[in-house]
């Protein structure tokens, strides 16, 4: 799960789906449209393992 960090609004996967720019991963809020950036934390060669960091 995910938390916007402007509405506050927790969102999972079924709800809305992460992406990927040059600036890196992140999801657009549905609720507000904000964008909330993601980290991904997995090693190379494995799929994606994306987080949300709390004082981000």
């Amino acid at each position: 799960m995910f938390t916007c960090r402007t509405c506050g609004e927790v969102n999972d996967f079924p709800e809305m789906s992460p992406e990927v720019n040059d600036l890196g991963f992140y999801f657009d809020c549905p609720d507000c449209g904000a964008r909330n950036k993601l980290v991904n934390v997995a090693t190379a060669g494995e799929t994606a393992a994306l987080v949300q960091l709390s004082d981000e």
